[in-house]
C-alpha cells in the first residue's frame, strides 16, 4: 500500500493499529514533500504519543502561524510544547512569534501553558 494510501485510511478512521515512529515519520514525510498541512496535523493528531517535531519543524520553517497554532490547540503534548517554544525563539523571528501569538483561528493561548506564553511574550519584548 503506498504511503498516501495509509493515510487516507488512517484519517477515515479506516486504520487505527499503532504505528511506530518509523512509520509515522515515513507518512509525515510524504506530507511534508507534498505540502499537504491539513493531513500533517490531522495525522499526528491520530498518533499523539509519537514524537511531532517535524510537524512542529515544517509549519515553523513555512512560517505557518494558521497550522500550528491548529495543531497546538488541538494536539499539543507537553514535550511538543516546550519544543514548539524552544524552536520559534531560537528562529528569532519576532514578527512570526507575534503572528502566531495573534492567529486569528484560534487562540494559543488554549495550546501551551501560561509558562511557555510567557517565555514568548519576553522574547518578543527583549
Amino acid at each position: 500500500m503506498e504511503v498516501r494510501d495509509k493515510i487516507i485510511n488512517i484519517l477515515k478512521g479506516d486504520d487505527r493499529k499503532d504505528k511506530s515512529q518509523k512509520e509515522f515519520d515515513e507518512m509525515i514525510n510524504y506530507l511534508i514533500k507534498e505540502d499537504m498541512r491539513e493531513p500533517m496535523w490531522r495525522l499526528a493528531g491520530a498518533y499523539p504519543k509519537l514524537n511531532h517535531g517535524k510537524v512542529i519543524d515544517y509549519y515553523i520553517k513555512k512560517k505557518d502561524s494558521f497550522y500550528l497554532v491548529e495543531y497546538a490547540c488541538y494536539l499539543v503534548e507537553d514535550s511538543d510544547e516546550d519544543y514548539m517554544t524552544e524552536r520559534l525563539i531560537k528562529m528569532g523571528d519576532k514578527e512570526f512569534i507575534k503572528n502566531v501569538l495573534e492567529e486569528e483561528n484560534g487562540s494559543i493561548e488554549f495550546g501551551i501553558s501560561n509558562y511557555n506564553l510567557k517565555k514568548l511574550q519576553d522574547f518578543l519584548d527583549s
